[in-house]
């Protein structure tokens, strides 16, 4: 079976296709943290649903890739909290690459497991500006590897994932 060459512009991609749809959707939105961690947490049970379900490969790649532009969406919040601007969605995917080699060969149950982590740690650091900067960023970073772990144990292109095509989009 041949493997396809998976890269961090695929992946960063497929974030930033997700992330123009929510603005699109619901337009620039402005939350408490614990609002936003409240919808992360349900992106993140329909990932772990179909993680564990594991009957729709597509499905699976779909949700890794909403649950990361969540992430991302949560950074750009966090990051502009308190000034007069917000990082654009492809800054902030950028950061989470800086200083890291992309593996795309590991377990995605496991990354979900550091995602949890990273999660909890954020939450409990809540008051700490700058911790919960760096948690979201190393969640934005791990929801990326996760997205390529998923396109490569299935041996998935980007073209074949749900949430690359706009008709198909919940």
């Amino acid at each position: 079976m041949k493997r396809h060459v998976i890269t961090v512009e695929t992946i960063t991609a497929l974030v930033l296709a997700e992330r123009q749809r929510q603005i699109a959707k619901w337009g620039v939105q402005d939350m408490s943290f614990a609002d936003w961690v409240l919808v992360l947490n349900e992106e993140m049970g329909e990932l772990a649903r179909e993680l564990w379900e594991a009957k729709d490969p597509e499905n699976t790649l779909t949700e890794a890739v909403q649950v990361s532009a969540m992430v991302t969406q949560i950074y750009e919040a966090h990051a502009g909290r308190g000034k007069d601007y917000r990082p654009a969605p492809k800054t902030v995917i950028d950061s989470y690459n800086v200083g890291y080699k992309l593996k795309t060969t590991g377990d995605p149950k496991q990354s979900y497991l550091e995602l949890l982590t990273s999660l909890g740690s954020a939450i409990v650091c809540q008051q700490e500006q700058g911790a919960v900067g760096m948690f979201l960023n190393t969640m934005g970073y791990v929801s990326c590897r996760m997205i390529g772990e998923i396109m490569n144990t299935q041996n998935l292109q980007a073209d074949e994932c749900a949430a690359a095509r706009t008709d198909t989009h919940k």
